[in-house]
């Protein structure tokens, strides 16, 4: 496996989702070259007292093809304490393998934000989904196909709740 590749391809992954998240750069774009798809969820009504609060799941989705074996992939993806390190805005994860649980903190223009994550789907090689427990409301998958030979298709879809 070639990490450097790897590593460069999973963190233009999350690079990718987190740009489409934040506006930096335009998703509908992207969607013509069949990279990411983006759709917004139902807008639920919050009755929260003198005024209302509008809150929506928000979806996005990335899928590249990874020079590396599904398990290969896999690994490095679900060794969660590395993602800090293509991942610049992530500050830390720490991770407890026997439980399944997370603690996430991003940290990007002096604004810190963080969440515990409790994983609900592990598929040895082939995916990892969660939700947060605490924190920052969201939820994700992220899916890993044979390609053949040393490739794969990495799928993360990432759901996220914003006021």
């Amino acid at each position: 496996m070639r990490n450097g590749a790897l590593l460069a391809v999973a963190g233009a992954a999350v690079l990718i989702n987190a740009f489409c998240s934040s506006g930096v750069i335009r998703c509908d774009a992207l969607v013509l070259r069949g990279g990411i798809k983006r759709r917004d969820s139902t807008i639920r009504r919050v009755r929260g007292g003198v005024s209302d609060l509008r809150a929506a799941w928000i979806d996005e989705q990335v899928s590249l093809e990874v020079p590396a074996s599904t398990q290969d992939a896999y690994s490095l993806y679900s060794d969660l304490q590395r993602q800090p390190e293509w991942s610049p805005w992530l500050k830390s994860v720490q991770h407890d393998r026997a439980t399944g649980t997370s603690k996430w903190v991003i940290q990007s223009n002096g604004i810190k934000v963080s969440w515990n994550a409790q994983n609900t789907v592990e598929v040895y090689g082939s995916e990892v989904a969660w939700e947060s427990t605490t924190g920052l409301s969201n939820r994700g998958r992220v899916t890993f196909d044979d390609k053949g030979g040393e490739r794969c298709l990495m799928t993360l879809t990432l759901s996220y709740n914003l006021p």
